[in-house]
């Protein structure tokens, strides 16, 4: 008994070292307990509960210590034991001070997706910072890009540091969906999509001045485009502004719009 409170005490007050060394008598403490004839009944069942209980302190005490310095430290994580890296707690307080511990987890908490979460922090930070060039393997992970992309965080303006991902569909469209500003960065063979297009110019007519050329002929997109901002029949192609019967379609839907922002600016007064 005085040999187990011995050795867990030495956890609190010791560190790395101390910890090694409390390991292989506490392992010879419930050999030996459990290898032991006991003649008393129960007396046994004692020991084991006994050296259970030490374990499990031990257990608690070694997890504190290493999340109290990883959180200090994260550098430490990618040097922990194997269990210690496992779990999730002291991942997620590694990742968030140092993103590079992420190759050091294991597979199951790479696609944690508060661990993912975590990381979109990262990335919006160094997309705020311009410092992209420092991030890069967050750049080609697709997992952390989605999320990023979900979030609405302007992720597309640096698609050429996101080698093959930059042409995933996934994260392009999430990218459109999420923050309208992002389809100007789209690959230009996303910009000649007419389905991309409409997705990015129903929230900001705006984005018309992006759309490919031949999109710009479109009368259906071109329409919709107005339909959100008036202003923007300037991007439409020559041919359509030139034409008489749909200049006709762009005033009848200029003034509905307009009768519309009337209608909602009265009601809010």
């Amino acid at each position: 008994m005085k040999k187990i409170i011995n050795i867990t005490s030495k956890v609190k007050t010791g560190g790395p070292a101390s910890i090694n060394a409390c390991q292989r008598p506490l392992e010879q403490v419930a050999d030996r307990h459990q290898a032991k004839v006991c003649p008393a009944p129960g007396r046994q069942g004692f020991f084991s509960i006994l050296t259970d209980l030490a374990v499990s302190i031990y257990q608690k005490l070694r997890k504190a210590y290493y999340y109290e310095l990883i959180k200090k430290d994260p550098w430490q994580y990618a040097g922990a034991p194997i269990d210690i890296q496992a779990e999730k707690d002291i991942a997620l307080a590694a990742v968030e001070q140092n993103w590079q511990a992420y190759s050091a987890m294991p597979d199951n908490l790479k696609t944690d997706d508060e661990i993912i979460d975590m990381l979109t922090r990262h990335v919006e930070a160094c997309v705020t910072r311009k410092s992209v060039i420092m991030h890069l393997e967050l750049f080609r992970n697709k997992a952390v890009m989605l999320a990023s992309a979900r979030k609405g965080i302007p992720i597309m303006a640096y698609h050429n540091f996101m080698e093959d991902l930059r042409y995933d569909q996934d994260i392009a469209e999430a990218a459109i969906t999420n923050n309208k500003s992002e389809y100007q960065h789209l690959p230009e063979i996303y910009r000649d999509r007419l389905a991309y297009a409409k997705i990015a110019i129903r929230g900001y007519g705006q984005n018309l001045q992006h759309a490919s050329p031949s999109l710009q002929e479109n009368e259906e997109l071109v329409l919709l485009a107005v339909r959100n901002d008036p202003k923007v029949i300037i991007h439409a192609a020559p041919r359509l502004r030139q034409s008489d019967s749909f200049m006709q379609k762009v005033q009848i839907i200029s003034g509905e719009e307009y009768q519309e922002k009337e209608r909602t600016s009265c009601s809010e007064k």
